[in-house]
């Protein structure tokens, strides 16, 4: 098989696949704007529920992993003063 008839078959099985790719992430983009606009963080919600799809297809503990992670990421933006509430903020400031 030639180069070029290598690339025409794999541009025409794959342009309908990018299509839908493009379309979705419209999709994708007004869910990031709808929860962005309700004061929620768009990467972890979706973080989380690729997480769940994917322990749902192969019994995975990603959702676990997930969580264990953000807890460590607190304990430790705790222990270098980083974590800030706003109590510590009008501390911080004063």
């Amino acid at each position: 098989m030639s180069t070029l008839n290598a690339l025409r078959d794999i541009w025409t099985e794959a342009r309908p696949y990018v299509e839908q790719q493009l379309e979705l992430a419209e999709v994708i983009k007004g869910f990031r704007e709808a929860a962005t606009a309700k004061g929620l963080e768009w990467s972890s919600i979706k973080g989380l529920i690729k997480a769940q799809i994917e322990d749902e297809k192969d019994g995975g503990d990603r959702v676990q992993k997930l969580i264990a992670k953000s807890e460590f990421t607190t304990a430790y933006a705790d222990m270098l003063g980083l974590n800030l509430n706003e109590e510590n903020k009008i501390e911080r400031a004063a």
